[in-house]
């Protein structure tokens, strides 16, 4: 499916000098429940894929997440072999921590 770039996306003038552009897939990252964005995307025939696990009911047609838990310890490890012995994590607040 192709689609042309939606109004709603362009800003400023300039998008009266881009050229047309044909979209066949669009990516979302960290979209939120019940996204406009994603909802327009959709109802136009796109595909969406989202990074990560839509919450609730979005529309994605797919989604993509990262393996968190081997980056950690990738992380971690690279840590721990300069030399690091005392590692502190923060966390924003809408991110769950285990």
């Amino acid at each position: 499916m192709t689609g042309s770039v939606p109004s709603w996306s362009r800003s400023g003038s300039a998008s009266a000098h881009r050229p047309s552009t044909k979209i066949v897939l669009t990516v979302v990252i960290d979209p939120s429940d019940h996204d406009p964005v994603v909802s327009e995307l959709v109802r136009q025939g796109l595909p969406v894929v989202s990074d990560g696990r839509p919450v609730g009911s979005l529309p994605v047609t797919a989604w993509v997440d990262n393996d968190h838990e081997a980056a950690v310890l990738g992380i971690l490890d690279h840590l721990a072999a300069a030399g690091a012995r005392r590692i502190g994590l923060l966390t924003g607040t809408s991110t769950p921590a285990a």
